[in-house]
């Protein structure tokens, strides 16, 4: 079975977010993503305008904290530092600034929305974010009703230079079978980019891959598998276009 993969998505860092509560509960996450496969991982903590204001330097000195910590444990597992930001009118000039983090220093940003927002909002403010440079990855798109029901404006923001990315949770059912359907369906039609775990603890939100990376693999091949957890991160984390 395949593994090395990348979780571009996950919340391991502690104090930080409402993701690890302790330096222990994230090596225990950290064991639970060693063992479904993941061998790279991109550590975003939100960034939240009222709630989760922590500026990027002050997010760093915490990442190269918990490495040093958890690297002697854990030294097949590659640490990259992100975000994951909620869109506001806001962020545009933050991240030209340099106070909130893109995805491992390139021009790739991990954006989410509140799920009330509609997809002609998300699509705008997408364009937004690529109108100042950057390159927006939505986060678990399966979370906007009104974006994930319609296929023909997911096809005109990827066209615009956007990514998608889904939760592995989803796509085994957490949020029942009709999201599970339409996550299939997207990805038959090439519209979904990532999958990553969202794994906030060491329970039920960990990172658990292994049965996401099995549906998929029985739905789709090992190729498309490959794809969306290896080569597109990669490239992603190289600052390259998908």
């Amino acid at each position: 079975m395949l593994n090395g993969f990348y979780d571009i998505h996950c919340h391991m860092l502690p104090h930080v977010d409402d993701g690890s509560k302790s330096t222990a509960m994230s090596k225990e996450m950290l064991n639970i993503a060693y063992e479904n496969g993941i061998r790279h991982i991109v550590l975003t903590p939100h960034y939240t305008i009222g709630r989760f204001e922590l500026t990027r330097e002050e997010i760093y000195d915490q990442y190269q904290l918990f490495t040093e910590k958890v690297q002697e444990d854990f030294p097949e597992i590659e640490f990259f530092f992100g975000r994951e930001i909620f869109f506001g009118e806001e962020i545009m000039e933050f991240l030209q600034d340099d106070l909130i983090s893109t995805m491992n220093d390139t021009d790739y940003v991990l954006i989410e929305f509140h799920p009330s927002a509609t997809a002609n909002y998300i699509m705008q403010s997408l364009y937004k974010v690529e109108g100042v440079g950057y390159i927006p990855i939505l986060a678990h798109i399966e979370r906007y009703p009104d974006l994930f029901s319609n296929t023909k404006m997911i096809e005109q923001i990827i066209e615009s230079g956007a990514y998608i990315q889904v939760n592995a949770s989803s796509v085994t059912g957490t949020l029942g079978n009709s999201v599970k359907k339409q996550i299939i369906k997207l990805m038959k039609k090439n519209l979904v980019h990532f999958v990553a775990t969202d794994a906030h603890s060491n329970r039920t939100r960990g990172p658990y891959l292994d049965e996401c990376v099995k549906y998929i693999e029985k739905k789709l091949g090992e190729d498309y598998v490959r794809r969306l957890l290896i080569e597109n991160p990669e490239r992603m984390l190289n600052n390259e276009y998908i």
